[in-house]
């Protein structure tokens, strides 16, 4: 005898027109999603990335720039540091010959310092400082105090972009870069605040060029042949840790000093 199929149950047919229902549910949702993802990106929405990208662009070039003009100056700071050493060593080898103190070492207009003035050129030529002078310019002014206390050392110094206006030695590393700072000509006095790596170098080119007796308008780089004659020189205030003295009588070394005695 044959047994009798049974019918399926209405709960079970239910279950399944669920899962199938289900199934193609979640098929037509991804179908819709590729269909949409096709045709890319709206008008606007590109637009607003393109924004984004160009912002992201200026603030990262922006960066850089920075990053790559703080270097340079950096590096010009160093380079005065390292004539300021090589002027120091002069001072002590020329204060210990007596013919050539006599000229070159010289008493400030107080009596309170003895100064002695030396250009970059007057460094090279005497074997003190290795530097190819094609593009700077510069001025040290040491100033040793009678009453024993420490010497002072003050800069002048350019490199064809950056300059340093009258600082001494241990203000250096304190000055920042202002864009466009020093627009007299005079150099900036604001040196409290940390101004005072200058971009406009006329004034101190033009005080350079009083200290190696260059006149006119020549750019006041290079070896130079001979010694300035005498001229008025007046220390950095203390407020750019000088001394603020005079010398009314200094001559300034460019030349090497045994072949200029």
């Amino acid at each position: 005898m044959k047994k009798s199929i049974s019918k399926p149950k209405k709960s079970c047919k239910k279950s399944i027109e669920k899962i199938i229902y289900k199934y193609y549910n979640e098929y037509s949702k991804e179908k819709r999603k590729m269909e949409r993802n096709r045709k890319g990106f709206t008008l606007v929405e590109l637009l607003a990335v393109i924004v984004i990208l160009a912002i992201l662009m200026v603030s990262a070039g922006a960066g850089v720039m920075s990053t790559m003009n703080n270097s340079k100056i950096n590096t010009f700071k160093n380079e005065a540091l390292t004539a300021v050493n090589s002027a120091e060593d002069m001072y002590s080898e020329i204060s210990m010959t007596s013919d050539i103190s006599t000229k070159y070492l010289v008493t400030s207009d107080n009596g309170d310092y003895q100064g002695m003035c030396v250009t970059l050129s007057g460094l090279v030529n005497n074997g003190f400082l290795k530097k190819d002078l094609s593009t700077y310019g510069g001025i040290i002014l040491i100033e040793v105090p009678y009453d024993g206390s420490a010497a002072k050392y003050d800069v002048w110094m350019h490199n064809g972009q950056y300059g340093i206006f009258g600082v001494e030695k241990n203000y250096i590393n304190k000055l920042k870069y202002k864009k466009n700072n020093n627009p007299s000509g005079s150099g900036v006095t604001d040196y409290g605040t940390g101004l005072g790596v200058i971009t406009k170098l006329e004034g101190l080119k033009a005080q350079i060029r009083t200290a190696m007796n260059i006149s006119g308008n020549n750019n006041p780089v290079g070896t130079a042949t001979s010694d300035s004659a005498q001229f008025t020189l007046v220390a950095p205030p203390d407020t750019r840790g000088g001394t603020g003295s005079t010398y009314s009588n200094i001559v300034c070394i460019n030349a090497n000093v045994e072949s200029a005695a």
